[in-house]
């Protein structure tokens, strides 16, 4: 694999706690005060944790965009982006993290290893609905 193919830079989300907080763009979230807001510390006006995603690591990676489905769903069109994040082979990426490229949250829904553990395919989903289409 060229690694000049890797052109993209990506965040790998999770929910776990005592990392930044990020929000689905991929901004670190802070405090009026500018501290950087920290998953687990944080509560809503009732006192109840706030389930948040968190930085967990950054990688480069390939994007390979499939062709897309459109359906309805409660009376409401959205469409399904299927997208392939090819990384540098990792053992700890889960399918429960998810995956944020130039603005955009995509759902890991599966991975397969390329090569002897060399690269790593992410198959993900971008859940589109037609307020965030431009």
């Amino acid at each position: 694999m060229n690694p000049g193919t890797l052109d993209r830079k990506i965040q790998i989300q999770r929910l776990l706690d005592g990392l930044p907080m990020v929000t689905a763009t991929g901004e670190v979230m802070t405090t009026a005060d500018g501290r950087v807001m920290i998953t687990g510390e944080n509560q809503d006006g009732l006192g109840q944790e706030i389930e948040a995603w968190g930085l967990w690591k950054s990688a480069w990676a390939r994007k390979i965009e499939a062709r897309g489905s459109e359906r309805e769903s409660n009376q409401r069109e959205s469409g399904q982006q299927p997208v392939t994040f090819r990384v540098r082979y990792r053992s700890d990426i889960l399918v429960a993290d998810r995956i944020v490229c130039e603005g955009r949250a995509y759902d890991i829904k599966g991975k397969a290893e390329v090569g002897r553990r060399a690269m790593l395919d992410l198959f993900c989903t971008a859940h589109l609905t037609p307020e965030t289409v431009v």
